[in-house]
């Protein structure tokens, strides 16, 4: 007779479940991106021009800001902070340049991988208008002063990788009246938008 005998097998610990990584949401995030923005077309911009004189109705130039992040508030998350944008346009004498410090309060929707924006505050904004001269001679230019400026609008961030995101922002942005005594500039609004990358 051949007797079998079972030996009992060792009990087997269960794997250990992968920790699942959690990606917080940034305190800091810096945008750098390409700006396209319309223009005042006021002749109160520029200095005293000819008749039927064209000037340039959209510029085109950088956007560059930096944003933090606070507390929560329900689904959404609060953010501050400020963007500076500069747009060079021209004409066939004339030209433009347009410097805007546009402070922002913002209201952030999605998760710290990518979020969607809308937001707004006031700043300043200053536009020079140059009228080019004859060969030789010396260009003129009027600058309209700093002027008071509201900003609304709203955009985007998406992370392809850990700490690079594609960016996009799209803008309005009021400014005042201004200039002194009989150079006055009228106030209006012209938009932007702007395409680029955010760096956490």
């Amino acid at each position: 007779m051949v007797a079998v005998c079972s030996v009992p097998a060792l009990a087997q610990n269960a794997p250990t479940p992968a920790t699942p990584l959690v990606i917080s949401w940034p305190r800091v995030v810096a945008d750098v991106r390409g700006a396209t923005s319309g223009m005042p077309s006021n002749a109160a911009f520029y200095p005293p021009l000819p008749a039927d004189t064209l000037v340039p109705v959209r510029g085109f130039g950088f956007d560059v800001g930096a944003h933090v992040y606070a507390g929560a508030i329900g689904p959404a998350r609060l953010g501050y902070g400020a963007n500076l944008q500069v747009v060079r346009a021209t004409q066939t004498v004339t030209s433009a340049v347009s410097r805007l410090l546009a402070p922002q309060v913002s209201i952030n929707f999605g998760s710290p991988r990518g979020w969607s924006y809308v937001s707004g505050g006031v700043g300043l904004s200053t536009l020079t208008g140059r009228l080019q001269g004859p060969a030789g001679a010396v260009n003129l230019e009027r600058n309209s002063g700093a002027l008071t400026t509201y900003n609304v609008g709203g955009g985007a961030r998406w992370f392809f990788l850990s700490r690079m995101a594609f960016s996009v922002d799209l803008r309005f942005h009021r400014y005042g009246a201004g200039g002194e005594g009989d150079v006055r500039t009228p106030a209006g609004t012209v938009g932007s938008a702007s395409v680029g990358l955010s760096f956490r």
